[in-house]
Order: structure tokens, then sequence, then C-alpha cells
């Protein structure tokens, strides 16, 4: 992949990954990012520890697994 003369500078994330897209599609056939992604998005799971205070205790029962 050749990214030579790529400028970043001042941009933030989301610009940067629409910037970076095009030559990753380049690269690898099919990729494309939907509407609203971006690929310095983070995804998280939170455990039902981290949680439990936040969510009434009438529904504790129905979200343990």
């Amino acid at each position: 992949m050749n990214i030579q003369g790529l400028e970043v500078r001042g941009l933030d994330s989301a610009e940067i990954s629409q910037k970076l897209e095009k030559y990753v599609a380049d690269y690898f056939n099919g990729y494309k990012l939907g509407v609203g992604q971006s690929m310095f998005m983070e995804g998280y799971v939170l455990e039902f520890d981290e949680l439990n205070e936040c969510i009434p205790a009438e529904y504790h029962k129905s979200l343990c697994r």
C-alpha cells in the first residue's frame, strides 16, 4: 500500500479515517466502511457488575444470564 503524500496533520480521527479509506479499499478488495463508521471506532462491553447500581433492582434477575 502506498500512502506517500497523505497529509493528516490537524485532522480528527473521523477525517483521517475518511482519507485512509480509499487507500485501504484499493489494498483490500471489497473493503468499505458503513455510513457513520470510522476505522478508529472502539467497542465497549460493560459487565453487569459495572452497571448494576444504574439498573433498578426489579430488573436485575432478568438481566443475569
